[in-house]
């Protein structure tokens, strides 16, 4: 037999049916609403007897601006005996509290795509906020950590919204609660019961919230005592202490390590939170208008890091303080596992390698004569040089001799003037055909050269593919040397993401309050997998009584876990690495430069086979021309000497 939902009804009769709940905490259980998935139910367990007229009141208050940034009670409930029992509110889906965002370690698992601009942009909606509220009269009064929700888009809501201090037609209701890290210097130790509250109480709690979202989880006032003493974060507001002041250097407080500094910010910015942390800040702290004002300045001045685009950091910092840190083994900001041209990463890379290897242009065809023939003769040997001096000689002694020797003598002489204009004539026909042969000769290098020297490119653009194909194939045999220990550690790996899922500000510790959560959360322990007892021991005021408390917990839900094998379960966590993702954006790196060696490398064999149908006649043309001009140079064709 199935259980009837429990049911109430409103002011006007409207009966209330309550679905399944959405969360619990210490004075009230949130539950859906059957009639509308918009709504929400919060049923206390003892039902305050004020808290009818209270929540009567607000209900009357309500508006669209409130509306948009908190989730104000729209209307009162009752039992069916009539006694007061909760409200109805607008359901937030979607949202966490936003520790879970400003923390390091639990941003990895509830927000992982969320950068150092983004965590800006929320802290300036979170200022919005609180201006909203402030603006229609009311004061939250117990700003805290947990009663600020956050979506994915980065919007908020203020949640608890019964707990404000509210004033209607004259009359206040007061705030009864509060979180002493986030109270201000002047309300710590006192009672909050009747207690009126401020804007200017808000907003240091507001100022702290801003500090723990712009210092990634660090509380102001939370740091490692100079001296022996134990300083909680409640005796460090009471005193001002805050830890990272500029104005202030005799704090006797060290910021916790991997922190930002003041000076990084602009300096209105390091100003405003001076003021809010100051002795002069009981009298009047910054806005939130004012805070609004200062982050959305700063959100349109961040840094964008060269090397990682994933990283954004504030403008005076000197370089960007998140790779120095990585660089270290400290990871504040994952980067982004999908992005476009991650297809290179599994099935494009090999494509691209293969096609680049085996890319080439048809061999030039180039006629098979070698460039240079035997060398060139120095001279004519035709020519009878020693027959025309014995010649000479006769003819000379005929003309002293013989009556008719002058005319032998004549002929002679006009013979050589004849062997000698032939022979120059060949000389210079010689000579004609020298330079022809050299400049062909030279052309038809410079085509051979030039083909060379374009295939040397294409080579050269192959063996750096080879180079980039074998650093990526390097890079995965990394990662699956990094999944093949993943599941040999896989038991380590399964608990430590079990171990995560436990908070320590969610936990019930004994002598372990906000205070020390705040101080534990500043040093970088947030989950139970970050509890080791050298972990703890370089936070101040934790001894062995209170490292045995922790550790002892730790060992409670460690015993709970069973190890289940699960291959995507354990891909996934070596894909959420730190190590991982830096071995895929290299691969990204390496695949992009592939690809555009692939492009450069199909143009240059374009290149070339125009070359070559450019090369091949005028090679062939050269070759015919050499040949022929050689043949002449010889003096011979068919067997004879050739006619000038």
């Amino acid at each position: 037999m199935t259980k009837a939902q429990p049911t109430y009804l409103t002011a006007d009769g409207r009966l209330v049916t309550l679905g399944p709940p959405l969360g619990r905490g210490g004075e009230a259980t949130v539950f859906t609403v059957a009639e509308d998935p918009g709504l929400a139910a919060k049923i206390y367990r003892q039902a305050a007897p004020e808290s009818e007229r209270k929540l009567a009141a607000m209900a009357k208050l309500t508006n669209p601006r409130l509306l948009r940034y908190t989730a104000w009670p729209l209307q009162a409930l009752y039992t069916e005996a009539g006694l007061p029992a909760g409200f109805l509110m607008p359901r937030v889906e979607g949202a966490r509290p936003i520790h879970l965002l400003y923390g390091p370690k639990s941003r990895q698992i509830h927000f992982p795509e969320a950068t150092y601009a983004f965590l800006t942009h929320v802290a300036a909606n979170v200022a919005r906020s609180l201006a909203v509220v402030h603006d229609a009269g009311h004061v939250v009064g117990d700003v805290n950590h947990n009663n600020i929700l956050v979506t994915p888009a980065g919007t908020v809501c203020l949640i608890d919204c019964d707990s404000f201090q509210i004033t209607a037609q004259g009359e206040t209701y007061p705030c009864h609660v509060g979180v002493s890290t986030h109270l201000p210097p002047e309300l710590q130790g006192q009672s909050l019961r009747d207690r009126l509250r401020t804007a200017n109480h808000d907003r240091f709690g507001l100022a702290v919230l801003v500090f723990q979202m712009l210092f990634c989880g660090r509380h102001p006032f939370a740091g490692r005592p100079q001296s022996s003493e134990e300083v909680s974060i409640e005796r460090a507001i009471q005193a001002f202490r805050f830890v990272y002041s500029l104005k202030r250097p005799d704090r006797g407080m060290q910021k916790p390590p991997y922190s930002l500094d003041l000076t990084c910010f602009p300096p209105a910015l390091a100003e405003a939170f001076e003021q809010a942390f100051s002795p002069q800040g009981v009298a009047e702290r910054p806005s939130a208008v004012r805070w609004v004002k200062l982050l959305e300045q700063l959100a349109q001045e961040l840094l964008r890091c060269r090397q990682k685009p994933h990283h954004w950091y504030p403008p005076l910092a000197s370089s960007c303080p998140w790779c120095a840190w990585e660089a270290e083994g400290v990871f504040f900001f994952l980067a982004p596992q999908s992005r476009p041209g991650t297809a290179w990463l599994t099935r494009d890379v090999e494509a691209i390698w293969s096609e680049v290897r085996q890319l080439g242009p048809p061999p030039l065809e180039l006629p098979s004569q070698a460039l240079r023939g035997p060398a060139l003769p120095q001279a004519d040997p035709r020519f009878p040089w020693p027959l025309a001096m014995a010649g000479g000689v006769l003819s000379a002694l005929a003309s002293f001799l013989l009556p008719w020797g002058w005319a032998l003598l004549a002929c002679w002489a006009m013979g050589m003037l004849w062997q000698l204009g032939r022979a120059w004539r060949r000389s210079r026909r010689r000579r004609q055909l020298e330079t022809q042969l050299r400049e062909a000769e030279a052309q038809y290098a410079e085509l051979v050269q030039t083909w060379q020297r374009g295939l040397a490119e294409l080579e050269r653009l192959k063996q750096r593919a080879a180079e980039l194909y074998r650093l990526w194939t390097a890079i995965e045999k990394q990662k699956e040397r990094l999944i093949a220990r993943a599941h040999q550690r896989g038991r380590q790996l399964q608990l430590q993401r079990h171990l995560q899922q436990f908070a320590i500000a969610d936990a019930h510790l004994e002598g372990i309050g906000p205070s020390r959560k705040e101080t534990l959360r500043s040093f970088g322990i947030e989950t139970a997998a970050d509890v080791t007892r050298d972990a703890i021991r370089q936070v101040p005021g934790f001894g062995p009584h209170l490292t045995q408390v922790l550790v002892a917990w730790r060992n409670a839900l460690e015993q709970g876990f069973s190890f289940r094998v699960d291959p995507a379960v354990l891909r996934r966590a070596v894909e959420s690495a730190p190590e991982w993702s830096s071995l895929v954006q290299r691969q990204l790196q390496l695949g992009q430069q592939l690809s555009a060696i692939r492009k450069a490398a199909r143009q240059q064999v374009a290149r070339l086979n125009r070359l070559r149908a450019d090369l091949e006649p005028k090679a062939r043309a050269l070759m015919g021309s050499i040949a022929e001009w050689r043949k002449q140079l010889d003096g011979r064709e068919g067997g004879r000497p050739a006619r000038s």
